[in-house]
């Protein structure tokens, strides 16, 4: 298990209750510190993702990285799995 790092947080009440709901109704976590250690990794996970396919996008358009890719895949594209 990660080391824990006791923090104060001012939320909203409906944010406290919903947090605790989640763990008493729905089961979401063990605990009220699980409930929010879940809600940050998926929102990070997210913005990471979004984050990410942002630059993919971005790449797409320049043309030292498609020349890039075209050297791959004649170097490679008559394989039909990379190389081991």
């Amino acid at each position: 298990m990660s080391r824990r790092t006791k923090r104060t947080y001012n939320l909203a009440e409906p944010t406290v209750r919903r947090v605790r709901e989640m763990v008493e109704r729905y089961g979401a976590a063990r605990t009220q510190d699980g409930v929010v250690d879940l809600a940050v990794e998926r929102l990070y996970v997210e913005l990471r993702d979004k984050a990410e396919a942002e630059q993919w996008a971005e790449a797409a358009t320049d043309p030292e990285f498609q020349e890039e890719t075209r050297e791959i895949e004649r170097a490679y594209g008559d394989l039909e799995s990379w190389p081991a």
